[in-house]
Order: structure tokens, then C-alpha cells, then sequence
């Protein structure tokens, strides 16, 4: 199905919302919405493979859970985005996500990315959050006390784990430079 006055599919994105997001001059743009990331992962111990995330191809990217994938748009829209409009993405990573699949998100960033670009590596989103719909906090919560250490802990020592496999990827130098864990 396609949008009236579009010919074809070639177009992926809406081109007056790609004139809109030229207009404002962004130089980074969240995804966390884009990619579904609050609400998204499994219950804890529960673990998120790379083969668990959505696919250019799935009949949806909205973020719904009902067609057995959780989270919103794949990686490879926020990339196709991100290139087309030049700005540095700022990426959530499920909180649940395997080693794994940290991995090979961060092997796709460097081989499809723009290298002109700036990543933002964020684990989840407001992991403190107790509020319905994060249920990334009770992930953080029960992998803490599982582990022994405080949630806050916790959360820290997932951010230094994202950090180790960015620069196993692209290398110890970019940290802080291509690749910013925030």
C-alpha cells in the first residue's frame, strides 16, 4: 500500500517531515520513541537477542508488542534517517539486550553509519523510573538485587559494559569521540 501521490516505495520517509527536520537544523536526534525502547523488554532474567528485533521487513515498526516483536523501528530505519538528514543518533539500547546483540547493533552502526556521524549510546531509558510504563526499571531492579548491588549500581555498570562493546567494535579511540556513552 502506498501513500497517495507517491509512486513508488522508494521513498521511506514522508518528505515533509524530512523538510521539516532540515528546516530545524537539528545535529542529533533522539530515536527513543522511533524504536519503541520504554516498555520493550522482557521481564528479568529474561534476555533480548539480536534475532528478537524488528526487521525492515515486519509487516509493522510502530511500537506495539502484539505481533510478537517488541520495540518500535529497526535499527536499519534509524540509520537510513540518521543518514539522510545528517544528524548524530542518540540510541537507546534495550535494557535486557544480550551481549550479543549489542554487538552486532553496534557491527550494523559501523558499517551502514554515515562515519561523519556522532553516536549517543544510551542503556534504556530513565531506569529509575517507577512510573507504569517502564518497565525497564523493574529489569533494572531485579538484575541489581540479583547481582548484589544497588540499582544505581547497576545501571552503571551496564553503561560501562555498553562502552566496552562500542570500542571492541570501533575501536578504544572512539570513545568519546565517534562513540559517547551518556
Amino acid at each position: 500500500m502506498l501513500r497517495p501521490g507517491y509512486a513508488d516505495d522508494a521513498d521511506l520517509f514522508h518528505q515533509p517531515f524530512l523538510a521539516i527536520l532540515d528546516s530545524i537544523n537539528f545535529t542529533a536526534i533522539r530515536y527513543m520513541v522511533f524504536t519503541g525502547t520504554n516498555g520493550r523488554d522482557p521481564d528479568y532474567p529474561g534476555i533480548t537477542e539480536w534475532a528478537d528485533r524488528k526487521l525492515s521487513t515486519d509487516a509493522s515498526q510502530a511500537p506495539l508488542s502484539t505481533i510478537g516483536k517488541r520495540g518500535g523501528a529497526c535499527w536499519e530505519h534509524v540509520i537510513q534517517l540518521a543518514n539522510l538528514t545528517q544528524t548524530d543518533p542518540w540510541i537507546n539500547v534495550p535494557v535486557s539486550a544480550s551481549t550479543d546483540y549489542v554487538t552486532q547493533l553496534a557491527t550494523l552502526l559501523q558499517n551502514e553509519l554515515d562515519p561523519d556521524l556522532t553516536i549517543y549510546v544510551e542503556s534504556s531509558n530513565e531506569v529509575w523510573n517507577t512510573a507504569p510504563g517502564f518497565e525497564q526499571t523493574l529489569y533494572n531492579q531485579a538484575q541489581a538485587a540479583d547481582l548484589g548491588i544497588t540499582e544505581q549500581e547497576n545501571h552503571a555498570r551496564r553503561t560501562v559494559e555498553l562502552a566496552q562493546v562500542f570500542a571492541s567494535v570501533f575501536g578504544s579511540d572512539a570513545l568519546n569521540d565517534r562513540i559517547r556513552v551518556v
